[in-house]
Formats: structure tokens, C-alpha cells, sequence
């Protein structure tokens, strides 16, 4: 595997941020950004025609530049994806965020652009959670990569945002206040890092909660996303199409660029509010007794780690009390999956549980902050949360 050497953080995305300076030009500045805010805060399926011509010859490009060589290994994921993608779901946002965001210098651009930070902390990260994982659905729903499918478009409506994000921060004198420091922004490395967890972390962290990932299932799900960084403009050589690859580079990275400060940890925290707020019984949620509540932190401790949970301000496995904790969830949450593989009674009430805590998610997004997922009935259902979801989302239909 090829490890990216200290001038890949100098690299970016010339093509998109050739387009993204092309839009400035042509619309000027108030025109440019309005299509960035409609790119990035729209929840229901971009009609590709009705963009800038700029932005549709750039994606018809970037779509005819891929070829999939394995179609049955992106079928094979999308199953995947299709039967638990409701854990997959959990693990993005309680291990493969703030696993990354470990990741000192990457952070950085998110912290200065005020990715999760805000007048309103717990709307900003409902909205943010609500752009990656549908951007996670976009990808690895059944279909999503056939023939001038939405998956396609998803990608690289991403990689516009990467460089729409690159050229707020240069306008903003990074060069000269941060570049000396943090390299580049959402830079070359960075993006693969990002990449590698949504595939390689999420496994991870859903094999560290006892479900069963085969190595075909695992480099079918890494494979999936390596069309999609081909997409996102991340390079080749650098991104990998199977699991053990991507799981050394993965580490890799993370181990060279993990460093406690004060962005990392004010991200994470963010979250951790965020689903504080979810997991607290609500006749306490706006009293003092929603801070006593540390699910969220022990939940994230035990999916990130021992070794980088002190990197995103997180030290429960040096706390004596919480150690114990951890290791009766590193005891039971395993057990309990291994356990419901072999009894349809055990498998019954652990499915039904996860459908109520993913379901609980979706529905208080939805009653706070009046926004649903564009999602396949058939995955609602396959997910079981059907039953606890009337009439939810704006339904894409199934493959």
C-alpha cells in the first residue's frame, strides 16, 4: 500500500477548485455562494439539470471517468448496507467521526469554518450529522452506482464542497495564518483519512460491537468506497479498493496526526451534547441532570479506544470508576451480539432495540429541526423501524 509522503498535505483538488473559482467568476461572489448553501442544505434529490452548466459538465466528466470493475462487490456492500446498515449508522456517528477528529490538523479547517460550533451547537450538528450520513445512504444504498444514478452525483457534489470549503479558508489568509502549521485545507491526505472512515472505521467499529463482518463483505464495503473517492478526487495511489490496504493506511495516518488541542475536542464535545440530548429521558433534558449523563462518552471511549480517546479529550479508561464500565461493555455488547445469532429470541429483542435507539434519532431530528432523510422504504424496513417511523422521509425508490 502506498503510504503518502508530507507533500501530499500540500495537495488538494486542482479540477473542482478550478470550478468552484470558475462559479466566483462567472456569478460573482452572492450568486457562487447561494449555489454552495443549495448544494450543501438540500436534503431532497438535486435536479443535475437545473445547476450552473459549470457544475453539470464537471460531474458528467467526473461520472465518465469511472470505471467499475467489480459491480458484484458494490452489490454485495449495498446488501450489507441494506440488512445493518442501522449499526453502520450508530458507528459513523459515535466511533468514525470522532475518530478522526483525533486528526489535529484536519480538524482545524472544520473548527475554523464552524463546522459543529454555533449560536445554536445542537441544531448546527443535527444539520451537519444530517449532510454525512445522508451523503453515507447516498452511497451506499442498493443502486446508487448503477447507470446515471444519484450515487454518482452525491460524490461529487461532495468534492464541490471540498473546494468550496478550500477557497473560504484561502479568502480567509490561511496560507499565511495557518498553512505553515496545518498544511493545506481538506487536503489530498485529509481526504483520505475522511475516506477511509466511513469504510475501514465504521467495519471496525461495527466488528468491535459483535457483529459479523466477513473479509468479502469488508473489502466489498472498502471497494464501494474507493469508487466513491475516485468521485471525490481523492488519487489513486491513495485509495485503497480493499480492507487490509485500507486498514494500514488508515491507522497510518491516524497514528502520525493524532494530537489533543483544543478543535479536536470542542468537535467532539459537540456531538456528545448533541446525543446527550437524544439519550436523556426527556423529564431531565433541560435540567442539570442531562450533563450526569454519560452514555455518550462511554459509548464513544468504547468504540474509538483506549489508545486515541485521550486525543479527542476523552480519558474514561484512566478514571476508576469508568474503566469498570468499559469493561463490562467490552464484556456484554459483544457477547450480547454473538449471542443473538444463535437464538431468534435473543436476535429478535436485540434487532428491535436498535431499530427503537435509530428511530429515536430520526424522530427527534425530525421533531427538532424538521428535517428527514431521503431514504428507500425497503431499507426502513430491512431496518425494522418502519413500525416506529409513520410516513418518515423523502422516499427514494427501491432498487
Amino acid at each position: 500500500m502506498n503510504i503518502p509522503g508530507p507533500e501530499h498535505r500540500q495537495l488538494c483538488d486542482a479540477d473542482a477548485d478550478k470550478l468552484v473559482q470558475q462559479l466566483y467568476d462567472t456569478y460573482g461572489d452572492k450568486t457562487a455562494r447561494q449555489i454552495y448553501l443549495n448544494l450543501i442544505h438540500t436534503f431532497s434529490e438535486i435536479d443535475i439539470e437545473a445547476l450552473p452548466t459549470e457544475i453539470i459538465e464537471f460531474h458528467k466528466a467526473n461520472q465518465a471517468k469511472i470505471k467499475i470493475k467489480h459491480p458484484e462487490k458494490i452489490e454485495m456492500a449495498a446488501e450489507f448496507f441494506q440488512h445493518y446498515g442501522h449499526s453502520m449508522f450508530l458507528v459513523l456517528i459515535t466511533k468514525s467521526l470522532p475518530q478522526i477528529y483525533s486528526n489535529y490538523r484536519g480538524v482545524k479547517v472544520l473548527y475554523e469554518t464552524g463546522y459543529l460550533l454555533g449560536k445554536d451547537n445542537d441544531a448546527l450538528v443535527a444539520r451537519r450529522l444530517m449532510e454525512t450520513a445522508q451523503f453515507f445512504i447516498d452511497i451506499m444504498s442498493k443502486g446508487s452506482f448503477d447507470h446515471n444514478q444519484y450515487g454518482f452525483f452525491a460524490a461529487t457534489k461532495v468534492r464541490i464542497i471540498h473546494a468550496y470549503a478550500r477557497k473560504f479558508m484561502w479568502d480567509r489568509d490561511w496560507n499565511n495564518k495557518f498553512a505553515p502549521t496545518y498544511d493545506q485545507p481538506v487536503c489530498q491526505e485529509d481526504m483520505t483519512l475522511t475516506l477511509l472512515a466511513f469504510s475501514v472505521c465504521n467495519i471496525e467499529g461495527i466488528r468491535k460491537m459483535g457483529l459479523v463482518v466477513t473479509d468479502e463483505d469488508a473489502d466489498a464495503i472498502v471497494y464501494t468506497w474507493h469508487i466513491a473517492g475516485q468521485l471525490l478526487g481523492v488519487l489513486d495511489k491513495f485509495n485503497p479498493d480493499n480492507f487490509e490496504d485500507g486498514q494500514q493506511l488508515f491507522h497510518h495516518i491516524l497514528n502520525k496526526e493524532k494530537k489533543l488541542g483544543m478543535e479536536n475536542k470542542a468537535l467532539v464535545d459537540a456531538i456528545l451534547n448533541f446525543m446527550r440530548t437524544i439519550f436523556s429521558p426527556s423529564f431531565i433534558v433541560n435540567t442539570p441532570l442531562r450533563k450526569q449523563n454519560k452514555l455518550p462518552e462511554v459509548l464513544v471511549s468504547y468504540l474509538v479506544g483506549k489508545e486515541i480517546s485521550p486525543y479527542i479529550g476523552l480519558n474514561y479508561y484512566s478514571d476508576t470508576y469508568y474503566k469498570h464500565v468499559l469493561k463490562g461493555v467490552d464484556l456484554l455488547l459483544p457477547n450480547l451480539f454473538i449471542n443473538s445469532r444463535k437464538n431468534k429470541v435473543a436476535e429478535s429483542i436485540v434487532s428491535d432495540n436498535f431499530a427503537k435507539i435509530i428511530a429515536g434519532i430520526f424522530t427527534f431530528i425530525k421533531d427538532s429541526y424538521k428535517m428527514e432523510f431521503r431514504i428507500q422504504q425497503s431499507i426502513l424496513t430491512d431496518w425494522k423501524i418502519n413500525k416506529y417511523l409513520k410516513d418518515y422521509g423523502i422516499h427514494t425508490p427501491s432498487a
